[in-house]
């Protein structure tokens, strides 16, 4: 029990050293985010595989929580070409998102102008999301633009460019499918 109990504090714990580890004088605009897809078009409910780049722009070694949507330090964001004037907090998040093995809880050093890169793929829509109405005007298709915030503590560094992924409308037989899963 007390085993247990030890491994579910362990990832607080960590992440919790990981942002009180952070530079004083660190703050957002030290960080530069870029994410950037690897298709400009996708069939709606496909995986999208994104590259995520941060770079410490000062000249001293900074550090920070490990980017991970799974842990809330990285969570990515999806506009559609309607969206433009919905507020920054009512943007669809995306929180989930696959990472190609990447190590959990960690505090990461950013070397002076040495770019970090982290991989995920993300399913637009998952399929909790499948029925939000910001998905259902994407199914029939339509543009998206995706972008990313790393969280440092209080402190965030957002990308600044925003980049276009086409969504093209699935299959009405492939659609169905994935509604009866999205149902399940």
């Amino acid at each position: 029990m007390i085993r247990r109990l030890n491994v579910m504090l362990a990832r607080p714990l960590l992440i919790l050293a990981a942002v009180l580890a952070l530079s004083v004088d660190c703050s957002a605009r030290d960080f530069a985010v870029t994410v950037q897809p690897h298709v400009s078009r996708i069939v709606f409910g496909d995986p999208l595989y994104v590259e995520v780049t941060i770079v410490n722009t000062t000249d001293k070694v900074l550090s920070g929580p490990t980017p991970d949507p799974g842990l809330n330090t990285f969570v990515f964001e999806v506009r559609g070409e309607y969206d433009s004037a919905i507020p920054d907090s009512d943007a669809p998040r995306l929180h989930g998102g696959v990472g190609l093995d990447p190590p959990r809880g960690k505090i990461v050093e950013f070397l002076p102008g040495k770019p970090k890169k982290y991989y995920w793929h993300l399913f637009l829509p998952d399929l909790k999301s499948y029925d939000d109405p910001f998905w259902e005007r994407i199914r029939k298709g339509g543009e998206i633009r995706i972008s990313g915030t790393y969280y440092l503590g209080s402190r965030i560094a957002s990308t600044n460019k925003v980049e276009p992924v086409l969504v093209l409308a699935r299959d009405p037989d492939e659609l169905r499918v994935l509604e009866r899963w999205a149902n399940a």
